[in-house]
């Protein structure tokens, strides 16, 4: 009874009785409001990472607001945060999966071959976010219309539907800024461009200066992305992706340069028809990568070149055989499509056929020398073809079977 006593002298504190006399409590009170019902709603956001079968999707538009590294939402970045995926280092580029070497694995920008998609060392890659919304990620288990590879494969694609209206977005970040525009030109068509530029030397130059060593480093991207929509089951993308890297580290004291240049230049042209039981897509395209090491020596010079090359082109056939159609969902507002995979299609089981044709040249890094002692050893291109059919029955399982 103590402790009851107590606790009401404790709540009438906090809380004073209300008045029992009738003329005091009919006074209105002053803080008093009378609330009609509310509703309070939400519209459910997009979610950052889709699992459909053997594919997993990121939206990078969704994952750039949650974390962004020196300013940039990178596409691979987010990549390396999966399960199965690994790298050296948060500064080094490469990217294994499932435990396979980095060169056993395809990255691919809008069905292009994307030989080293890093600037920076690997600190972020060559992809602009707001280009790029879309990151398909593949592991151990491979469609029969991926090209000869042991790793894995990430696909990064651009939107595949003409806007509606206008869109920009700058970005500037500790290192570099970016800047991404889309313009309708017509109902059925539109054009978005980005690039990106740093100015590292202009910010950080006196950091990167020592007593006797001076280190410069520059950087830029470029991307190109044509959407026409000829009709209704027709739609053509035309992609265009160019970036060049500079490192150059002088020794004043020995009076050496030592400086190193990368480049790509990738292009890429898709048609896509899509029925109401065939889905049909044609994709031809061309990707460069050229690397360059020199080394500059009072009356020396030394240059280590290096490159690839391939050009190819692939037919890709669905043939839906059970319920449904080749019309597909769209993940984005604008876009009634952005996902072209047969996993996507509305069928219970489906019959996938193509080829694929590729000519590849590369040239491994030689040595060539200038000055007081010369040496040549030029470049050797070696070329190579391949050709290759695929055909592949998929059968959608029951929703209540689960392993």
């Amino acid at each position: 009874c103590r402790f009851t006593a107590v606790l009401i002298l404790q709540l009438s504190a906090i809380f004073p009785l209300r008045a029992t006399n009738p003329a005091v409590s009919s006074v209105p009170d002053s803080i008093a409001v009378n609330l009609q019902e509310v509703e309070v709603t939400s519209t459910r956001g997009k979610y950052a990472v889709n699992d459909i079968l053997d594919a997993t999707t990121l939206d990078v538009d969704a994952l750039g607001k949650i974390m962004r590294v020196g300013g940039e939402a990178d596409p691979l970045r987010y990549v390396r945060l999966m399960p199965g995926i690994g790298v050296g280092s948060d500064y080094s580029a490469g990217l294994s999966v499932d435990g396979t070497d980095p060169s056993q694995s395809l990255v691919s920008v809008d069905g292009a071959p994307l030989f080293f998609p890093y600037h920076f060392g690997g600190l972020f890659s060559i992809l602009n976010e707001s280009h790029f919304p879309k990151v398909t990620l593949r592991k151990s288990i491979h469609p029969v219309s991926m090209s000869s590879r042991l790793g894995g494969c990430i696909s990064v694609d651009s939107r595949d539907y003409p806007i509606r209206k206008p869109r920009g977005e700058v970005n500037v970040g500790m290192m570099a800024s970016s800047l991404s525009a889309s313009v309708p030109l017509s109902n059925n068509i539109s054009v978005t461009l980005s690039g990106r530029i740093a100015y590292l030397n202009l910010l950080y130059g006196w950091l990167l200066k020592g007593h006797s060593t001076d280190i410069s480093y520059s950087f830029g991207d470029g991307c190109l992305s044509f959407n026409w929509l000829p009709s209704e089951r027709d739609r053509v993308k035309v992609t265009l992706l160019a970036n060049s890297d500079r490192l150059v580290m002088s020794e004043r004291d020995m009076l050496n340069d030592i400086g190193m240049r990368w480049r790509n230049a990738v292009a890429s042209a898709s048609w896509i028809r899509t029925g109401r039981k065939l889905t049909a897509s044609t994709t031809a395209f061309f990707s460069y990568f050229h690397n360059r090491l020199g080394i500059t020596l009072p009356g020396q010079k030394l240059h280590a070149p290096s490159g690839i090359w391939q050009a190819g082109v692939k037919t890709d056939l669905n043939i839906h055989l059970g319920s449904g159609g080749g019309s597909l969902t769209s993940s984005y507002p604008d876009d009634p499509v952005t996902d072209d995979s047969s996993c996507s299609t509305g069928s219970s089981h489906w019959l996938q056929v193509g080829g694929e044709l590729n000519l590849a040249s590369f040239a491994p890094q030689s040595a060539v020398a200038s000055g007081m002692v010369s040496a040549d050893s030029p470049n050797v291109w070696t070329r190579c073809f391949e050709a290759r059919l695929f055909a592949g029955w998929n059968r959608r399982l029951p929703a209540c079977f689960m392993l």
